[in-house]
């Protein structure tokens, strides 16, 4: 039964291949809903990376169920796919490690501006890599929504600090963070990027995998920078239920968005990121109660368009 659903899916997404974009949008409105859950987890007073710790072992095990159920092989046989694959796997490891550093140097509005700007590097390196057509419609939207992102964030490098916040990062290395961050953007784009040397030749069960596998090497080095050494899955009855939560949320968003970026182009899809600001706007909003700046709405109005016209565009 489950290999019939799978085969009347993989009909319809050839037959419509506009269902990436679908794929995408639902796969980052469920990231940006993991993200409202985990700011409830903060209660129960843990490092973020150990609750990333225990929700990448949980989809890494619950990725490999799926991948010996339907008989997936973890080295596919076509060469070119094996070797993107060991790329994307170095690729992800390295890649929160820059960007965790980075983000510490800097302040969050920066460090956010700075990371999405994943989807102008992602349309550069497809086009180096695969010779995919640079369009000057899909680079207006991208900064766009690009813009909308600044209004939103209004980073200190542009709209100036308060002196509480200079005092407090004075001593920063924010040039060095500036780096990092974008460093993290870059690697992160590349690997976005190639996605499209795997469409049709693995599984996106089998891209995940590598994926979930580098997240367990990379987020233990974290935890030893940090210095936590108190690793434990049950707290509470609520805590456990959250990291559950969470888990299977992190897990369907992955499992659409890579399947939308083996049918799509991975440059094309990446403009969607910035619908993230979009549902975190809202959510903020209806949900923490935040208080509205009329610079946010004109950056959300912008990222709206943007997302419209390259869900439309043809």
């Amino acid at each position: 039964m489950g290999l019939d659903i799978l085969e009347k899916l993989s009909i319809l997404e050839k037959e419509h291949s506009r269902i990436a974009y679908i794929y995408v949008l639902i796969g980052h409105f469920m990231m940006v809903f993991q993200w409202a859950i985990f700011k409830f987890l903060n209660n129960y007073h843990f490092d973020p990376n150990q609750i990333l710790y225990i929700r990448g072992v949980m989809v890494f095990l619950f990725n490999l169920y799926w991948i010996q159920k339907y008989h997936h092989e973890m080295y596919p046989e076509n060469e070119g796919a094996q070797k993107t694959l060991f790329v994307r796997f170095f690729i992800q490891m390295v890649s929160p490690l820059f960007q965790f550093y980075g983000i510490t140097q800097l302040q969050i509005s920066d460090a956010t501006v700075l990371t999405l700007t994943n989807p102008i590097w992602t349309q550069l390196f497809c086009w180096l890599i695969y010779g995919e057509k640079l369009q000057s419609k899909n680079f207006l939207y991208t900064f766009l929504s690009f813009g909308g992102i600044i209004f939103i964030c209004r980073p200190s490098f542009i709209f100036g600090n308060d002196e509480q916040t200079n005092n407090d990062l004075s001593d920063k290395n924010r040039f060095l963070g500036c780096i990092c961050m974008l460093f993290g953007s870059m690697t992160l784009a590349l690997s976005q990027s190639l996605f499209k040397g795997l469409q049709g030749k693995t599984s996106n069960l089998i891209a995940m995998q590598y994926f979930y596998f580098s997240n367990l090497i990379s987020t233990p080095v974290l935890m030893i920078y940090r210095e936590i050494n108190d690793v434990r899955i049950y707290q509470s009855l609520d805590y456990f239920a959250l990291i559950i939560l969470i888990t299977c949320i992190a897990y369907l968003a992955q499992l659409l968005m890579s399947r939308g970026m083996l049918i799509e182009s991975p440059a094309k899809l990446s403009q969607l990121a910035y619908t993230r600001i979009l549902y975190s706007f809202t959510i903020d909003i209806f949900f923490f109660k935040s208080t509205i700046s009329y610079l946010s709405v004109i950056g959300f109005l912008l990222i709206l368009y943007s997302s419209i016209n390259i869900v439309q565009k043809k």
